[in-house]
This record gives structure tokens, C-alpha cells and sequence, in this order.
């Protein structure tokens, strides 16, 4: 009798520990699934706010590419009224004005871009801007307000046996009456000529592409 009251005894005492630890596991079971959905709610708060933001995001690019196609149009609608001012061409770019200016007033505007009038080194510079003028005067880079020499306000080296073939025939003829500034002024490979600087003409400016880094592509 006394045996089996003590074996009930161990048999509720094994099960009372099976319970607690039941219970305990049960207990850790049920704070990772607390923890998991507080990970969940988070997560999907997250996501909420990602949403939101990548719809703010999304409306303003709509706005930003509504305003470039207007922009587009704009520039399509310019294009079909102004001629084309900025061309590349053999490693360097060039500004055609569509606006007259005086020689130093082109030269200063030219300066503000962060170039000067354009210099003339070949026949095929030369070539290439006269067909582009058209016929049309464009002042260029070349003169001799301050030297008794022609000169080209970039820096690059006058040479004259080079650029006899560029002035047109009899030019220069007036060094001593104010004609100080040389233009384009025909569409034929001599077309140079000296003139007061005063006078109002289309101008060209030019960049050197690799050191200035402006031309696309390149």
C-alpha cells in the first residue's frame, strides 16, 4: 500500500514537470510568435511607407516627363525659327550667333562662355565656317587693335604665308583707317575682310572639345 501511494506520488510529480515544461515551451512558443508578428507589422509599415513614397516619387515623375515633353516641344517649335547655332565639328565646337554685335562686344560675349572668337588654322577650318556663313559676315578671332601685327585673340600663332589664301583678293588694304577687326564677308575660301570694329556682325565663337570638355559624345 505505502509503495504505490509512493509510486502515485512520483507519477504526479513526472507528469506536474511534463506540465510545466509544456508549459514553458508553449510559453517560448508563444513569444516568437509575438516577436514574429511585431517583425511582420513592421515590415508591413515599411512597405506602406515605400509604397507611399514610390507613388510621391512616381507622380513627380510624371510631372518631371510631362514637363520635358513641353520642354521638347518648345525647343522642336525654336529649332524650326532660329538656325542651328552650336556645331561640332573636327575636335572642337563652334557658337554661330544669330544676333549682331560689335567685334569686342562678340569678343566679350564669346569670353563669357568661356571662349573667344574663333581662330583659323587650315583650309579646312576655313572651308568648313564658310560654308556655314553662307555668304553672311561673321566676325572672327583675328586682329590688330593692340600690335601692330595680326593676331588671333585664343593665343593661336598667326601665320601668315598659311592665311594669304583666306583674305579676299586686295585685303587687307585698310590697316591705317580703322579697319582693325577681320570678318567672313563671301562664301568663297577668300573671303577675309579688315573692317571698322564698330560695325555690327554675326561673330563665331569656338571651344576646344577635349580641354573643355562641352562637345556630347566625345
Amino acid at each position: 500500500m505505502h509503495q504505490l501511494q509512493i509510486s502515485e506520488k512520483v507519477t504526479q510529480k513526472n507528469e506536474s514537470q511534463q506540465t510545466e515544461k509544456a508549459y514553458q515551451i508553449l510559453k517560448t512558443i508563444h513569444a516568437i510568435l509575438a516577436f514574429l508578428a511585431l517583425m511582420l507589422a513592421v515590415a508591413l509599415t515599411v512597405m506602406t511607407l515605400l509604397l507611399l513614397d514610390l507613388r510621391g516619387e512616381n507622380d513627380q515623375l510624371e510631372k518631371f516627363q510631362a514637363s520635358n515633353e513641353a520642354l521638347r516641344a518648345q525647343n522642336k517649335n525654336l529649332m524650326h525659327k532660329v538656325p542651328e547655332a552650336w556645331v561640332v565639328h573636327n575636335g572642337s565646337l563652334y557658337y554661330f550667333s544669330c544676333t549682331d554685335k560689335s567685334w569686342e562686344e562678340a569678343e566679350r560675349f564669346c569670353v563669357s562662355l568661356g571662349s573667344h572668337l574663333t581662330s583659323v588654322t587650315s583650309v579646312e577650318e576655313q572651308e568648313f565656317i564658310r560654308k556655314k556663313a553662307g555668304g553672311s559676315n561673321y566676325w572672327i578671332g583675328l586682329n590688330i587693335l593692340r600690335n601692330s601685327e595680326w593676331r588671333w585673340t585664343d593665343g593661336t600663332h598667326y601665320n601668315e604665308a598659311k592665311s594669304k589664301d583666306f583674305w579676299a583678293p586686295d585685303e587687307p588694304n585698310k590697316k591705317d583707317n580703322n579697319e582693325h577687326c577681320v570678318h567672313f564677308s563671301k562664301n568663297r575660301l577668300q573671303s577675309w575682310n579688315d573692317n571698322n570694329c564698330a560695325s555690327l556682325f554675326l561673330f563665331v565663337c569656338k571651344w576646344d572639345c577635349k580641354s573643355s570638355e562641352l562637345c556630347p559624345g566625345m
